[in-house]
């Protein structure tokens, strides 16, 4: 089934007009839609883009509440290939989301120009429905994600990555600070770095390598891994420094490695201490464990169980919660004299 409304097609936010699906989708993340003459009625030869001879309207606009605009926006990424557009950015921490021709190009320059405009509305165009949440379906997290690129970086030499290894920086710096202290002549580097502000608990990830290429964190596991590092942790942290300062960083850690997991073909499977089996997503430590270099982090009270389970709900393997028994009804006790007598009476005055 194609999408795309007659030319000059004008709907009013809320309004009658669309197909169903837009207003179920619009339900489904609390939102409103709406499209005016002109609106993505062009003839695109991009690749990703379908031909449009009619001049369909093929643009929506999308608004609410901010914090529904960018869990839609999120959603949207996570079906990209659905879309030929989508462009937003969060007028609270600017976290900007983009696609073109069914490809990810928020952390591009494609729409730097665009972004201005689409802070009260998330905008797409489609030529095809764009699907509804599955039930229990896990969308992205919220975070603002962006690319402080370092020339810190090297080839893979034909080698496909195999593991997704996490690091402590050993330092107190946040992911912008570290991402940029790495475009220096410093020899090490890192494919993301991440970090939870201490004040709204927000999430920033640093998109310092790109995963194509070889960051410069494990010494000869280089080109075999994807490398994040928790951008002012230290290995010696306790459990619960873990969770006061990473918090929901340690969340987005794990959605990051499944995505690449997926991207690049390898296991999800989660390796802690000590180390028993060979990961898809493991530590700096365990590059240790197999006899190069010294390096202990993530630490022993990195919770691995919380991180886990992060990775089970974004791979899809997590298993539901199993329904909890109803208590047991309490047996009646003893009737007093006075419940007696009252029981008594009330079935006398029914005869």
């Amino acid at each position: 089934m194609t999408y795309g409304l007659p030319t000059g097609t004008n709907i009013p936010y809320g309004e009658p007009g669309f197909p169903q699906w837009v207003y179920d989708l619009a339900a489904a993340f609390n939102l409103k839609a709406s499209t005016y003459p002109g609106h993505q009625e062009s003839q695109r030869a991009e690749a990703g883009f379908a031909p449009n001879p009619n001049r369909l309207n093929r643009g929506i606009d999308w608004t609410g509440a901010v914090p529904d605009m960018q869990r839609f926006a999120d959603y949207l990424l996570s079906v990209k290939s659905h879309l030929e557009q989508v462009i937003w950015r969060n007028p609270d921490t600017g976290q900007q989301v983009g696609v073109a021709g069914g490809d990810d190009v928020s952390y591009t320059p494609y729409y730097q120009g665009d972004y201005a405009g689409h802070t009260d509305h998330v905008h797409t165009r489609q030529s095809q429905p764009i699907p509804l949440p599955q039930e229990g379906m896990v969308t992205r997290p919220n975070f603002n994600e962006y690319a402080v690129w370092s020339g810190n970086y090297s080839s893979r030499n034909g080698i496909r990555p195999t593991m997704f290894l996490i690091h402590t920086q050993e330092g107190d710096s946040n992911a912008d600070q570290l991402a940029r202290w790495m475009q220096g002549p410093v020899g090490v580097s890192y494919h993301y770095t991440i970090s939870m502000d201490a004040r709204d608990k927000g999430i920033t990830v640093c998109d310092v390598v790109d995963t194509d290429y070889s960051s410069w964190s494990v010494l000869d596991y280089n080109n075999r891994s994807i490398n994040l590092c928790f951008a002012g942790s230290r290995a010696s942290w306790t459990r619960q420094q873990w969770l006061d300062r990473v918090g929901r960083a340690i969340d987005v850690a794990a959605y990051l490695a499944v995505q690449d997991c997926k991207k690049y073909g390898f296991s999800t499977k989660v390796v802690a201490p000590p180390y028993t089996s060979t990961p898809g997503i493991s530590d700096h430590a365990y590059v240790t464990s197999r006899g190069i270099g010294t390096h202990t982090d993530v630490g022993k009270s990195f919770p691995w169980d919380v991180f886990a389970a992060s990775v089970a709900k974004y791979d899809g393997t997590a298993k539901p919660e199993p329904p909890k028994p109803e208590p047991p009804k309490p047996e009646p006790g003893p009737m007093t004299d006075r419940q007696l007598l009252e029981a008594i009476w009330a079935k006398v005055s029914t005869l």
